[in-house]
Order: structure tokens, then C-alpha cells, then sequence
């Protein structure tokens, strides 16, 4: 070790090595706490030698509070089980792993948790890697498809975990609201049984409604009519994202990696091999982070995690990369994201709804619906033991900052804007209740999560008189403006390459092979998800290669039976940019082939 970690435990450098080479070499066991139960131990894991968890975490948290420059970390499986491993408020710290390669640093959880950068500035992550000690979805092989009654029979694989409540807690059969049946999104994936790879065209089909399980072989009901057919004999992954309710506002946005309100932190040399839920998730916070070598992809070697270790197909359960309302954008370079059941990458913001506006007082009532499901929040359906920590934008404006309102324009994607204000006061208006949200919203945000603020603007600006719930109110500042992907490998997606509404973005030198649809520059969920940023500019796509894309046209009967073709043209890679946004988008240099 450095001298400056010698010094940072006040210890000599003889003595710190012993520490943590002698610092309870376990099982896996005795690193779960006793409050939680968990799943099973994996069958590999006598195999294994693991450092607690706590002993990584405690010496981060010493070099956070003496304000240590450098923490290097040693070589070997640390377990952390049911327990995030947090890097909180911390500020000009370089925490160095001995590499996210086989005999690196390698970090396991339990589905659902993973490593948290929280208030953070002007910190380095290098040399790990990220799995977990279960496999975070079920896996095994198609016995018979019953397409007249929408249902499948599916031999799961040992070392997976049945599609039940009572296999894995991710599989939540009982929503926290009481609603039956599953409570979030579950995935059914089919993969050619001899490449390993996706079968092309079956882009978010049918997904689980229901299971029954005899022993290993479970009888599996799509929720929709299947539409895409797998053949006996394929293999098939069933994915759950990780936390969602029925609600997607906020629940479907939770990360393994969650970068929460980091201004200029570094990740790279990073491996992650399994994710519950988003794979890498930046939200709120002065941006300008950076993430180098930071791959999403199937661990491919025993050495470290046992020679039973079940060989997993899907690396992330959701999307790859997730940008949300950021001040400056990521830069994402050098990097591969592969093997994931949704999008390889977004980078937008989160907008707000205007509950009223009063042109007399030049003040508003604005709902924050919540943007992320932030630290210690566990997964499974009782959230009256685990109250969820939920972010919200609204908490980071400030006097002084521009507010805008939109409405959408008829018979269009697009949205008009009506007024750019300036905030002179802002406050939380707790115990006051939130006006009843639209239908098409109350549907689709979880009732606990929205916040209630009211703000007043300084004199100068227009204050407009509008209705209820008219209007949607964006943050320009927390945008994640500016971002650069750049010389990354995508492949192997289940869903788009990206959806990109952020101004002044640039995705370049990048290959995309083998994924279900092109890139998104669109306002199409601006009203479902709530997804800015309105009003942008200045897109390029420059010196890309794109091979095997399917193309998913974007027409009313999109959905699979539009995704039957594979795109030769960059206007097919770009099919889902808005009529109204094609002047932002520039295009050019880019390779297409229909061949993956």
C-alpha cells in the first residue's frame, strides 16, 4: 500500500497488510446480517474464501471522515450480501481496487444492491468488479409453448432461482398496494441454444403474468398474447426488474451502481457482471462524471467465483447506462455494455407537473413525482419494514434559477413553451395535499412517492394563466446537457440502443451490434415516463458502426410484429426521431449493416 493509506489508519504499512489479510476470511454466512434472511447460498460458495464486506466498508469510511487522499484495496472476494457498499460525502479520494479482472477486487451482493457514490465530489473508483452471490433472474430451457393459451413450460436450470416469490425475493407475486398477481414488469427472453445469443425480432413481447411451479419445471403465462414464438428447446430467461411496483414512476428507476448528486467522480477499470436493475445509474447532482472501461458483461472465467458457478446469459436485468437530470452530462468512453434485457443507454431528464398557477401572487404549486429510488432501499414488497428512499429534483432548486412550462402541441410529439421564469422563492409545501393528479398519471406514479412544492417567480417574466395539471415544468440546469459516449462497444440488447432527449449530445465512434431497435430522440414517454429534456438541441451521431440492428418501425402496430426486419440505413436507425426534432439530430459518417 501507499504511504498515504499507511498514514490514513495510522498504522504501519506491516501492520495494515495483516489487518486485512487476516481480517476473517468467511463464508459467505457470516456476512449475512441477521435481519435479513435472503435467499439460499449459492451451491459454490464453499468454494470461495470471502472477506467481509464490512471490512472494505469500514476503511472507506475511515478514509472518508481523516480526508485521505488514496485508499488502495486488496486483492480478493469481499461479500457485502444484503448491504449496499456506500461512498458517502466524500471529496478529492481515489479508492483503487487491485483490478476487474479474475484475480482483481471483487465485490458480491445479494440481488438488489450493489455500490452507492452519494453526495460525492471529485472521486475516483479504479480496479473492481461487481456481481452477484445469486443470479438475480431465472434461467432454463423452453419444454412446450402453448400459444392458444398464452403460456410456456420452462425446465429451470440448477443455481437459478424459480419465477416465484418463494424462489427469490425479486419475483414479487404480491404488490405493497395489494394488487395480485406480479407486481412489477417481468421479461421472457428466448436465446438460440447453441450461440447463446438472443433470438432477433421478439423486442418486449409478452412479459410474465403468472407462474406454477412442480418441482423445477414451471408453466409460465405471458400477460400479453405471445406474439413472437420460441422454438423447443431454447433457452429462455425470466427477468425481473429488481424494485418495481406496478407504479414505473419512480420504481423502475433504481441503480447497482448509483451515482446520487456527484459532481466530477471518475469510475473506471470497472466490471459489473449482474444487476437487478438498472446497471449504471447517475441522478441529480453537478455531473461532468466520467465512466472509462466500465463494462456490463457475462463473467466468463471460475477462477474467483468457483468452478460451480452457474453460467449466467444476461448481465443486467435492465438498461445499461441511465443518465437522469445531472447538471453536465456523463462521459461514457471506452467501454462495453452487453447481455441486458432493456436499452443500452439514456441520458434524459425528469419533469415535473403543474398542479396550479396563480398569475396574481407570480407563484405555482409544482408536483415532483420522484426520480430514483435512492440508498438503503431494499427489495420485495413489504415497504413497511424498508421505507424506500426517493429522490426528487425540486430539492435542488434554488433562488434565483430558470424554471420553464411546456404544454404538448396537438396532433404532435411535441411541446410548446409557454414561459421561462425565474424562482425567487421555493419551499416544500408539506401537509399540504397534493391536487388529485390526472388519470393518465395516477396510473403510472406511485402514490407515495410525489412531493408537493410551492414556488415564486421574481418580477419581469409572464406568469400564464393556465388549468390544472396543464402544463409540465422542466429544470434546465439539471438536464444532463453536454453529454459525450464515445469509442464504446453496445451488443447483444433486448430492447433500443438509446433514447438520447438531451441537448448538446454527442454519441460517436461507437459499434452497436445485435439489439432490438434504434436510437430514440423523441418525446414519445415525455407524458408516460415523464422523460425530458423539451426544447432540445444539438444531437450528433457521428462515425458510428451499427450491425444487426432490428428495426422496430414507429408506427401504430410497432410493437413485435414491426420488429420483423433488420436496419441498412441510418434513416432506420433513426426512425424514432420526432418529425419536430430531425433539424437537432445531425447525422453523419455513420456504417450500417444488416449482418451482426
Amino acid at each position: 500500500m501507499g504511504e498515504n493509506v499507511c498514514a490514513m489508519l495510522q498504522r504501519s504499512c506491516a501492520t495494515v497488510w495483516i489487518l486485512i489479510a487476516l481480517s476473517s476470511w468467511s463464508t459467505v454466512a457470516d456476512m449475512v446480517p441477521p435481519s435479513h434472511s435472503g435467499p439460499s447460498l449459492p451451491h459454490w460458495a464453499d468454494e470461495v474464501a470471502f472477506t467481509p464486506g464490512a471490512t472494505l466498508q469500514t476503511a472507506v469510511d475511515d478514509a472518508v471522515r481523516k480526508g485521505s487522499p488514496l485508499l488502495e484495496v486488496q486483492a480478493g472476494d469481499y461479500n457485502f450480501g444484503p448491504v449496499a457498499f456506500t461512498v458517502a460525502n466524500a471529496h478529492n479520494l481515489h479508492i483503487k481496487g487491485a483490478g476487474n479482472g479474475p484475480s482483481g477486487s471483487s465485490l458480491w451482493f445479494e440481488p438488489g444492491y450493489g455500490v452507492e457514490l452519494l453526495n460525492c465530489s471529485n472521486v475516483t473508483i479504479e480496479g473492481f468488479s461487481s456481481d452477484t452471490l445469486n443470479p438475480a433472474y431465472s434461467q432454463g430451457r423452453v419444454a412446450d409453448v402453448n400459444v392458444a393459451s398464452d403460456f410456456i413450460v420452462v425446465d429451470v436450470e440448477d443455481g437459478f432461482p424459480l419465477p416465484t416469490a418463494e424462489g427469490s425475493v425479486l419475483f414479487n407475486q404480491t404488490c405493497p398496494d395489494g394488487d395480485p398477481g406480479f407486481c412489477g414488469e417481468i421479461k421472457i427472453i428466448y436465446w438460440d441454444n447453441s450461440t447463446r445469443l438472443m433470438y432477433q425480432g421478439q423486442q418486449m413481447q409478452a412479459p410474465l403474468g403468472n407462474v406454477n411451479c412442480q418441482g423445477r419445471r414451471c408453466t409460465a403465462y405471458a400477460r400479453n398474447p405471445i406474439s413472437w414464438v420460441p422454438p423447443v428447446g431454447a433457452l429462455v430467461t425470466i427477468s425481473p426488474r429488481g424494485f418495481a411496483s406496478r407504479f414505473p414512476i419512480p420504481t423502475y428507476y433504481k441503480g447497482s451502481t448509483l451515482i446520487y448528486n456527484c459532481t466530477d467522480t471518475t469510475l473506471m477499470h470497472y466490471d459489473i457482471h449482474s444487476a437487478a436493475d438498472m446497471t449504471f445509474l447517475e441522478n441529480l447532482g453537478g455531473g461532468g462524471n466520467v465512466y472509462r472501461d466500465c463494462n456490463i458483461r457475462r463473467r466468463t472465467w471460475p477462477a474467483g467465483a468457483g468452478s460451480r458457478y452457474a453460467p449466467r446469459l444476461l448481465a443486467s436485468n435492465s438498461d445499461g447506462f441511465h443518465s437522469m437530470s445531472a447538471g453536465l452530462g456523463p462521459t461514457l468512453e471506452d467501454s462495453e455494455l452487453s447481455f441486458m434485457a432493456d436499452d443500452f443507454l439514456n441520458v434524459h431528464n425528469r419533469l415535473m407537473l403543474l398542479a396550479s398557477i396563480d398569475p396574481a401572487t407570480s407563484s405555482a404549486m409544482i408536483v415532483d413525482p420522484g426520480g430514483v429510488l435512492g440508498h438503503d432501499v431494499h427489495p420485495g414488497g413489504d415497504w413497511s419494514k424498508h421505507p424506500r428512499r426517493i429522490t426528487h429534483a425540486m430539492d435542488f432548486l434554488r433562488p434565483g434559477d430558470t424554471i420553464k412550462l411546456y404544454t404538448p402541441r396537438a396532433n404532435t410529439l411535441d411541446y410548446t413553451l409557454l414561459a421561462s421564469l425565474v424562482v425567487a422563492t421555493v419551499g416544500e409545501a408539506t401537509g399540504t395535499p397534493i391536487p388529485p393528479l390526472p388519470q393518465g398519471q395516477k396510473s403510472r406514479i406511485e402514490p407515495d412517492a410525489p412531493s408537493l412544492w410551492r414556488v415564486t417567480f421574481t418580477s419581469g417574466g409572464t406568469v400564464p394563466a393556465l388549468g390544472p395539471y396543464a402544463a409540465v415544468v422542466q429544470m434546465d440546469g439539471l438536464s444532463s446537457f453536454g453529454a459525450k459516449i464515445q469509442r464504446n462497444y453496445f451488443h447483444d440488447s433486448y430492447n433500443n440502443i438509446a433514447r438520447l432527449p438531451a441537448s448538446d449530445l454527442v454519441f460517436r465512434d461507437n459499434v452497436v451490434q445485435r439489439c432490438a431497435d434504434g436510437i430514440h430522440v423523441s418525446y414519445d414517454i415525455a407524458g408516460p415516463f415523464l422523460e425530458g429534456s423539451l426544447g432540445l438541441t444539438s444531437i450528433s451521431i457521428v462515425n458510428n458502426t451499427f450491425l444487426g440492428v432490428v428495426a422496430c418501425p414507429s408506427d401504430p402496430d410497432r410493437g413485435n410484429h414491426g420488429c420483423a426486419s433488420v436496419c441498412s440505413t441510418i434513416d432506420c436507425i433513426l426512425d424514432h426521431v420526432d418529425p419536430d426534432l430531425v433539424g437537432a439530430v445531425h447525422a453523419a459518417d455513420n456504417r450500417v449493416s444488416p449482418k451482426n
